[in-house]
């Protein structure tokens, strides 16, 4: 009697563990299916035949009569979701206006990436929340996208736009951080 309750607890002390992380495992699993069954729910319903709607409608048990419209917003009810779009948040706005090659490479050393643009680059960066326009024309721009650092080379017309007001900064280069547009002109004059 004593082997069979010493055999008893030591299944439940090593069985329940190992059942809790399966269930946690599981779970998150689940979580995961779920969260992009939602993001990508409302793309799905919106392009999905007039076949397709109806079959799904008859698949999750709503009415399935009507045209494409009110069987999509059937299944917009029934899954709780809006086909509004998401608010969109202010933030820079990145515009290459013009350029001729780019290039993506890795320093693997550094652990950083980066990308070349070239052959008669205008890259345009709209600071929306500080109403500010950058211009830059150059030969040449390298982004090191890991810390957010540019550098233009070449014949580089920066132009600051202020409401109203320009700035304008021409150079062989220039290097600057795009997080607080800090940087360095070389060889460079400007104009007001």
């Amino acid at each position: 009697m004593r082997k069979f309750l010493l055999l008893t607890a030591l299944l439940l002390l090593f069985a329940f563990p190992a059942m809790a992380q399966e269930q946690q495992e599981s779970n998150a699993q689940q979580g995961e299916k779920e969260t992009l069954f939602y993001r990508t729910l409302v793309r799905d319903i919106e392009t999905a035949s007039y076949i397709e709607l109806v079959e799904w409608c008859r698949t999750v048990g709503v009415p399935e009569n009507g045209d494409s419209d009110a069987l999509k917003k059937r299944l917009l009810d029934y899954f709780e979701v809006s086909s509004q779009p998401p608010e969109k948040k202010k933030g820079d706005t990145f515009i290459i206006r013009g350029s001729d090659k780019t290039r993506y490479f890795n320093v693997e050393q550094a652990d950083e990436s980066y990308v070349t643009i070239s052959g008669g680059v205008t890259l345009e960066v709209n600071e929306e929340e500080k109403n500010i326009l950058h211009q830059i024309q150059a030969d040449k721009l390298v982004y090191n996208q890991k810390k957010q650092l540019m550098t233009a080379e070449g014949n580089v017309i920066y132009t600051r736009k202020v409401k109203d007001k320009d700035e304008k900064y021409f150079g062989d280069k220039l290097s600057f951080d795009l997080d607080d547009w800090s940087g360095v002109f070389f060889q460079g004059i400007s104009e007001k």
